[in-house]
């Protein structure tokens, strides 16, 4: 495996109305890669690995008309960052902040990666896949995924940075997904690739195979890590906890299909290290890196 470059993606910025059916904003979860990454997590995985950060704009509702401005300009600057930095013997390690720091992440790889040969496996309770249009929020943190798979999505500065969007056959859920109904009528006729907590429970060694056969399909292979795929009592400071998440011996053991992957990159995000429960939150975060990367 390659080493480790880490990119810290101090943000909020996908949140800047309340969440959908949520009542607190995430305020402290841009301070999310500065507790996960500490020292001693570096020196564990590689004391090779570089670390770069950019600090993305706070905004909030005042200024939602340049909100759409604002997305564009951030994710322009954090890609050319990685794009800029990123060595031909390392691999690309995002840690966030909210998880629309995913769609700069992904847009860095579609500029070394032809779009059609990436597998993105998103470990998740949400399917992040609402539009500009369909959002009940407007919160770009749930609708980032959406404007990486669709050439229909909304006309913007957002579509313009997506030259050739993947195919939503091309993604793979991990998690108890939550159904949200704006986001049903993308769905209509796609397949929606998942393995849920009942899967595992079911049958463990058939949901790896399931994982790797998906693996096996692309020359390059992207993971989206949202903490909030685990249940709320054991990663409870999130944005948006879960009540009916996955628990440790379910994610573990499907992590270890990523250790052997020639082209592979990441994400980690949602970490809040400011909300009660953070102390284990981020223990459980460092985990997953190291279970992946060590």
């Amino acid at each position: 495996m390659k080493i480790p470059h880490f990119y810290k993606a101090q943000s909020r910025l996908g949140m800047i109305y309340l969440p959908y059916k949520g009542t607190t904003f995430n305020i402290g979860v841009e301070n999310g890669p500065d507790a996960v990454l500490s020292e001693s997590v570096l020196k564990k995985i590689d004391s090779a690995a570089h670390v770069d950060a950019y600090t993305f704009p706070v905004l909030d509702e005042k200024d939602s008309a340049q909100y759409q401005d604002v997305l564009s300009d951030s994710t322009k600057i954090f890609r050319d960052l990685i794009e800029s930095t990123l060595k031909d013997y390392e691999m690309q390690v995002v840690i966030g902040g909210d998880h629309s720091v995913a769609f700069p992440s992904v847009l860095s790889i579609m500029n070394r990666v032809d779009s059609k040969n990436i597998g993105y496996i998103q470990f998740d309770t949400h399917r992040d896949i609402c539009s500009f249009r369909e959002t009940p929020s407007g919160n770009f943190h749930g609708i980032y995924l959406r404007a990486l798979t669709d050439n229909q999505f909304d006309d913007g500065p957002v579509k313009r940075l997506v030259e050739s969007p993947m195919s939503f056959s091309q993604v793979f859920y991990v998690g108890n997904l939550d159904d949200d109904p704006m986001e049903r009528p993308f769905l209509q006729g796609k397949t929606l690739n998942n393995i849920t907590r009942k899967d595992i429970l079911d049958d463990k060694s058939t949901s790896i195979k399931r994982l790797s056969d998906f693996i096996s399909k692309f020359p390059h292979i992207h993971l989206s890590f949202d903490i909030d795929v685990f249940d709320s009592t054991i990663a409870p400071a999130t944005g948006t906890p879960s009540p009916d998440g996955l628990y440790p011996d379910d994610v573990f053991p499907l992590l270890e299909v990523f250790k052997t992957i020639p082209s592979f990159s990441m994400d980690l995000v949602e970490v809040n290290p400011e909300k009660i429960g953070a102390e284990k939150t981020v223990a459980l975060a460092q985990r997953v890196l190291l279970a992946i990367l060590k």
